[in-house]
């Protein structure tokens, strides 16, 4: 006969599987374009661009990755992103994975265009929130 495990320890399972997805950061992008353009290669970094205050500790974990806004060339718009993940994730590991969905439409850069922090659960005793990051692809002219 099998022993199905008390509700106590489906509880905590359930837990464990919410907690452990909740740590996870992810990205979802969209074409706005017809054209397909061929993913960059990866020696290539894919530029950030923000519209929002970065804090040093993200521009420094974005490296030469991070410009200036005033410094942008001309481009065109072939798509959009939206990134996130938990309070606790960096907001660094949040943009690197929009890079990857940028890299991926064949985006040269990407500008941020605003972040906020979201609840995603809240019993009374528990709250969890999640930041979510939307930014553009272009592509340099």
């Amino acid at each position: 006969m099998k022993k199905t495990p008390s509700s106590a320890l489906r509880v905590l399972i359930a837990l464990t599987l919410f907690f452990a997805l909740l740590g996870c950061t992810s990205a979802t992008s969209q074409r706005d374009v017809d054209k397909i353009y061929k993913p960059r290669r990866r020696s290539r970094a894919i530029e950030v661009y923000s519209k929002f205050t970065l804090s040093p500790e993200t521009q420094r974990r974005l490296g030469k990755a991070f410009k200036s806004l005033d410094e942008i060339p001309v481009y065109r718009r072939i798509g959009s992103i939206l990134a996130w993940g938990p309070t606790r994730a960096s907001m660094a590991s949040i943009i690197k994975k929009a890079q990857k969905k940028a890299r991926a439409l064949g985006g040269d850069a990407i500008i941020l265009e605003r972040s906020e922090k979201k609840k995603v659960y809240d019993d009374g005793l528990f709250k969890a929130y999640k930041v979510e990051v939307y930014a553009l692809v272009v592509r340099f002219q």
